[in-house]
């Protein structure tokens, strides 16, 4: 703290410097804080001598010498902690009670979230808290402006040192600080104090997920502009915990289920203002309130009991590229790239909800009736006389290759898989690789500067950046979310990938000519001689073969036979199929021989 008494004769500012101390504790005493004049601690340690213009008397006071009175340092100090301290019924100064903790006081705050266009919407789940709290943006509506605000706080906060002496933080006190992953800066808030440690426990308002920080993680939140958070907070009112309260392994089960993924998500207002989650659907058409009763990390509340609804598989013979079903797509919870994804499949017999995992705020559905679909099967729906002339070529594997290293990159159906093939030794498939590596080096430098895509858009091939890396790659815009809306959100599809992004029309481009000559790098297949029982729950199938067959290190095709998709085994290192423990389960069981 500083008092300064002005000296219009030397055009300098003389000072007092007062410095708050904290005590080391003893057996007998606990810590105090005092404050003392630095100026005469300088004179009594021999450091410092009285200037010939300030009057001192021998007990350190300072004498005004215009009106002759001495003003004691200790009245001075007085003074200035009565701006900042509560006084005792006495008069006293009680150091224990700040004014900023005064209800009368407002604290700064983040001002709320802008209210909902829509309670039906596809949003994306940012965290699951402690009681099943849900954190859920509207990707359509505050994704420019979150960018906005994080590249704004980093830029604040990049490169700074903390503030000397510590911030004396309380909780509440809004902030920015430091996220140890990609080590930028947030919007944050102060959630609990540890007086006798650096570190503090901070929420990021704009996500909901909570972090332990040190002093310097964590920044004043001066000089950012204050918008409102970017995020709603909603429960599952008509959900209880399995016990009293919910354990933490049923969070992160709950966490895991639902977390940075893009659901169809329906809110209802509750009587205490709060917002409830009347329905929130899966990419994969399920509702996740059936799929958290169904793992028993919850129980559906006696007034709001609802019956599960049991969905059924199809037979191989059944599934094709070319049949009229309808697919839908589901990121893989540690997406880092557009391969990293896998396509399941909603039965035409829960319409409702697959249509639901894909509304909007405008209209709560595809501008079409059925829900989006994989790209390959749209040729032999009712929609084929709509796609433009000219499109994607498939990939064709040379007859003299029956066994190549791949990567499944997508489960289409418990028998309908996508693989992509690895480098080989096969020259033609090598020149195949090769050209698409160097379409993908064209389209980062050519891609942004395409003209945007035209409308009507549906069916359209382009090219348009994955949210994930940020790089271009080749699309099909397979829903239109809001007809009347120009440059409305779409679904687009990633052909050389097969997973799904919801984006505005104006970042999708038009593809050149000359991008549409590298092959398709999926293809379809089915494993030989084997399928899942059609009895089989869709979700048990679909869970042992993302186990057996998703992220492996090692996959080798064996090409058995050659029909309208492949027909495979996929063998591990030691020349083992990968899904033996599911045949020898009876999950996976022989199919007669075409």
């Amino acid at each position: 703290k500083m008092i300064h008494y002005p000296d219009e004769n030397k055009q300098k500012i003389n000072v007092l410097l007062i410095g708050r101390k904290k005590s080391k504790p003893t057996a007998t005493t606990p810590s105090y804080v005092t404050w003392s004049s630095l100026n005469h601690e300088l004179r009594w340690e021999g450091c410092a001598k009285p200037d010939e213009y300030t009057k001192w008397d021998s007990k350190g006071n300072i004498i005004d010498a215009e009106n002759n009175a001495m003003e004691s340092e200790v009245e001075v100090l007085n003074s200035l902690l009565r701006c900042h301290f509560h006084e005792t019924p006495e008069g006293a100064v009680d150091l224990s009670k700040p004014i900023d903790e005064s209800p009368d006081v407002v604290r700064i705050t983040w001002p709320p979230a802008e209210p909902l266009m829509s309670m039906k919407f596809m949003a994306k789940v940012t965290y699951v808290g402690s009681n099943c709290d849900i954190w859920v943006q509207d990707p359509l509506n505050v994704t420019e402006m979150l960018i906005g605000i994080n590249e704004e706080a980093t830029k604040l906060c990049e490169g700074t040192e903390p503030l000397y002496p510590p911030v004396q933080w309380s909780v509440g006190d809004i902030c920015l600080g430091k996220f140890h992953l990609d080590n930028k800066w947030y919007r944050a808030e102060i959630t609990k104090v540890y007086a006798t440690a650096s570190h503090h426990l901070v929420k990021f308002v704009d996500y909901g997920n909570e972090e332990y920080l040190k002093d310097e993680e964590i920044r004043l939140a001066d000089g950012i502009t204050i918008r409102p958070l970017q995020s709603h907070i909603c429960y599952f009112d008509n959900l209880a915990p399995v016990g009293d309260t919910w354990p933490a392994s049923h969070i992160d089960a709950i966490h895991a289920l639902l977390v940075d993924k893009h659901v169809g998500i329906e809110l209802r207002r509750l009587a205490n203002g709060l917002l409830g989650i009347k329905s929130m659907i899966l990419s994969d058409g399920k509702n996740a309130l059936d799929e958290i009763v169904s793992r028993r990390l919850g129980v559906y509340r006696a007034q709001s009991m609802a019956e599960s609804k049991k969905v059924t598989t199809k037979s191989p013979d059944s599934l094709s590229i070319e049949s009229n079903s309808s697919w839908a797509t589901v990121a893989s919870e540690n997406m880092t790239n557009p391969q990293n994804a896998t396509i399941v499949k909603v039965d035409d017999s829960r319409p409702e909800e697959a249509a639901a995992s894909h509304t909007s705020p405008e209209e709560g559905a595809c501008s079409h009736a059925s829900p989006i679909i994989n790209w390959l099967s749209i040729h032999e729906t009712e929609h084929a006389y709509e796609i433009p002339e000219g499109g994607f070529r498939l990939l064709d594997i040379p007859s003299e290759v029956n066994e190549i290293n791949v990567e499944i990159s997508a489960i289409l159906s418990p028998d309908l898989y996508m693989m992509q093939i690895k480098p080989t030794d096969n020259e033609d498939l090598k020149k195949v690789l090769s050209s698409y590596d160097q379409l993908l080096i064209t389209m980062e430098k050519e891609a942004e500067s395409q003209p945007g895509l035209k409308p009507p858009y549906l069916y359209k091939a382009c090219c348009c950046k994955f949210e994930v890396d940020d790089k271009w790659y080749r699309a099909v815009v397979v829903c239109v979310y809001d007809s009347s809306e120009v440059e409305g959100p779409l679904g687009i599809q990633f052909v050389d990938y097969g997973n799904v992004q919801i984006t505005k029309a104006y970042d999708v481009r038009e593809m050149k000519e000359e991008w549409f000559s590298v092959p398709v790098q999926t293809i379809p297949c089915l494993l030989d001689g084997y399928a899942f029982r059609q009895d089989a729950p869709e979700e048990e199938a679909m869970e042992c073969l993302k186990r057996v067959l998703i992220d492996k290190p090692f996959v080798k095709a064996v090409i058995k036979k050659r029909q309208k998709n492949l027909r495979v085994e996929l063998l591990n290192e030691e020349g083992v199929l990968l899904y033996q423990p599911l045949i020898d389960s009876q999950h996976l069981i022989p199919t007669s021989s075409d």
